[in-house]
């Protein structure tokens, strides 16, 4: 199993002045007209932050809790310079997204025939996966045995995720 993305939220002790924000932070631009929010790439390893009027700035496009923990310190960093000292109350890991390859023998038409327990859909004029619901998350089945399964709130809980998506497709 390997985590292919990972999306979290920090939550700062101060709304953000997002005016103020997008001038003082360079490269920062607003989102659509009249969103609340500021979205950027950090210099360096060109991840997305977006910044809320909340207090609040979303972190995706890490593979690991250590790279979470660095962007933080980054944007802390980046916001002192801006001249705002911010003090983060809090970082909650919303979406962990792996991938992985199960073993499957059939076409991913008769796995999904076969298994209609499993809250699945399979349209390969539209996409060339199915996609199956279960387990609390969703995965996408690819016919090389290619899995990616989205929704998970931590590793351990991606682990038993994909082990349930192999126990309910043994034998297919």
């Amino acid at each position: 199993m390997k985590i292919v993305n990972m999306v979290a939220t920090a939550t700062t002790s101060t709304p953000f002045d997002l005016e103020k924000l997008k001038l003082a932070l360079k490269g920062s631009e607003q989102a659509a007209t009249g969103a609340k929010w500021l979205k950027m790439r950090l210099p360096e390893g060109n991840e997305y932050v977006a910044f809320y009027q909340s207090g609040k700035f979303l972190i995706t496009g890490v593979k690991s809790i250590e790279a979470i923990s660095d962007i933080v310190g980054r944007v802390k960093v980046l916001l002192k310079s801006a001249g705002l000292d911010i003090v983060v109350e809090k970082v909650q890991i919303h979406n962990v997204v792996v991938s992985d390859r199960v073993d499957i023998r059939g076409s991913l038409e008769k796995i999904f025939i076969e298994h209609g327990e499993l809250t699945a859909s399979y349209e390969p004029e539209q996409f060339p996966a199915l996609m199956i619901h279960g387990s609390g998350c969703t995965y996408l089945l690819f016919s090389s045995g290619k899995v990616i399964c989205a929704g998970n709130k931590t590793i351990g809980l991606a682990q038993e995720n994909i082990q349930w998506l192999k126990e309910q497709l043994k034998g297919s």
